[in-house]
């Protein structure tokens, strides 16, 4: 029997499944919102929630699927990714937990004179993922992160591919109805509805490396500031 879903959105101070405590809300989007908690031990972690209170039902069974894969990637063991510890549920509402980067992003230091140290632990991270048949298709400044040591994590892989399944959803044409990541980072094939297959390559994110590196080096996108699919035109 499946529970009810309700609304869950927590601020500082509340305790998340009687365990986690919210000690600041660090992030939100559409679905999903990330919380820096803390748990019996008082030891510090990340969690993420999705938000299926305000999720229509038609694409529920679909964002679940992705969340759930998002926590199984996080369970690959690697030194440069970011790591999940748990799954759980809360109202009806799934959630995970995960290591926590106090450090921030990469787009926060496009300055820092270690960078060949840098873009070699977002090599192997990707390595790491690609060695497990997964493919990040999301890769950005945003979702590089600092750990207390500084080193190089990647995270946020909600739109991770998986070449052994297929998540995208698509029409009677049997053409994706969705693109998924960010215009600005993602190679030609990724946004040609028509190439739905070449979007689950490793290749996909060198190509997304590369345009990182060079913002991180120059300070502006290699083919200017990209938000949408008509600039691609």
């Amino acid at each position: 029997m499946n529970t009810p879903i309700k609304k869950c959105d927590f601020t500082v101070g509340q305790v998340i499944d009687s365990r986690y405590r919210v000690d600041k809300i660090l992030g939100e989007g559409a679905f999903g919102k990330v919380f820096r908690v803390k748990n019996e031990k008082d030891e510090t972690f990340a969690l993420k929630i999705l938000k299926l209170w305000e999720v229509d039902q038609e694409i529920s069974k679909g964002l679940q699927e992705r969340f759930v894969m998002e926590f199984e990637t996080g369970r690959i063991t690697s030194n440069y990714l970011v790591q999940a510890y748990e799954y759980g549920q809360t109202s009806g509402n799934p959630y995970f937990v995960m290591e926590y980067c106090p450090n921030g992003d990469l787009s926060k230091y496009a300055n820092r004179t270690d960078m060949q140290r840098v873009a070699s632990e977002i090599l192997f991270g990707l390595k790491d993922l690609h060695a497990q048949g997964k493919v990040h298709r999301d890769l950005k400044p945003e979702n590089v992160l600092f750990n207390k040591s500084w080193r190089t994590l990647l995270t946020d892989f909600g739109i991770a591919g998986d070449r052994n399944k297929r998540l995208t959803e698509r029409n009677i044409m049997g053409r994706p109805l969705q693109i998924f990541g960010t215009f600005a980072y993602m190679p030609p094939e990724q946004v040609n509805r028509e190439r739905w297959n070449a979007t689950v390559l490793p290749t996909t994110d060198i190509f997304s490396f590369g345009v990182v590196m060079y913002q991180v080096f120059t300070g502006a996108l290699p083919f200017g500031p990209l938000n949408n699919y008509n600039d691609l035109g």
